[in-house]
């Protein structure tokens, strides 16, 4: 599967709340994104 779309953090914002997660929130966000950059279509719920 290849990327549909890319993912910007803007600033140091996104970084900053990444940071204050447990490991295993982080761990599930990464999965999260990455769905949504490699998905065509993403559904709402």
């Amino acid at each position: 599967m290849g990327t549909e779309r890319q993912i910007i953090a803007y600033k140091q914002y996104f970084l900053n709340f990444y940071k204050k997660m447990p490991k295993d929130v982080q761990s599930k966000l990464e999965w999260t994104l990455q769905l949504i950059k490699v998905m065509k279509n993403i559904p709402e719920k």
